[in-house]
């Protein structure tokens, strides 16, 4: 493998250290390089932090289905990357999803994209436009309160603490799961870019 893609799992494991698809792929591609030591250490975190990986499928989750002692983990993976199939596997992966940091450099297509804006806000009203639109109606919170979020959302200025409110209660009374996510975009922009409001 590329040290470049091992450059780029290191980056995406220093921002986020405990990214499981991200450790065990650097885990299984330092193993295949002969990096014993560093791969076994990958594979290892990933297997005591989820318990057994259980979102694997196929040999990749047999690998971390079994318990098993640092010699069997790394014996384990080390028969998976000798299978071509496996290798192969591994490798596409790493670069159809490495390949995803290009998408930002791409110029957009007005034609495919013809209302395209980098704005946290609008996109935030977007989705609560769409939850409004598949709200069922069933329930008060979800009906009324993605219908007012809509309507205090696409003010200028938004009514942060009235927001929050509505927020929490969308999220303890809805019934369903749609009612209760439809804050989520809201709640990320006011916690996470909260500069986006000036």
């Amino acid at each position: 493998m590329p040290t470049a893609a091992l450059t780029a799992l290191d980056q995406v494991l220093e921002a986020e250290p405990n990214h499981n698809d991200a450790q065990l792929m650097r885990g299984l591609m330092r193993l295949r390089q002969g990096e014993t030591e560093a791969g076994r250490s990958d594979l290892v975190a990933v297997y005591q932090r989820t318990g057994g990986y259980p979102g694997l499928t196929g040999p990749l989750g047999r690998l971390f289905a079994r318990e098993g002692n640092l010699d069997e983990l790394e014996a384990q993976a080390r028969r998976l990357l000798a299978d071509p199939r496996a290798r192969d596997t591994v490798s596409d992966f790493v670069e159809q999803w490495l390949g995803l940091d290009q998408v930002s450099d791409r110029p957009k297509d007005p034609k495919a994209y013809p209302e395209f804006k980098d704005d946290l806000k609008a996109a935030a009203l977007n989705l609560m436009k769409f939850f409004e639109d598949e709200s069922c109606g069933q329930c008060t919170p979800c009906r009324n309160g993605t219908e007012k979020a809509v309507q205090l959302m696409s003010r200028k200025t938004w009514d942060v603490p009235l927001l929050e409110e509505l927020s929490q209660v969308m999220r303890d009374a809805s019934i369903c799961g749609l009612g209760q996510a439809a804050p989520n975009p809201l709640s990320s922009i006011l916690k996470y870019f909260p500069e986006e409001l000036k």
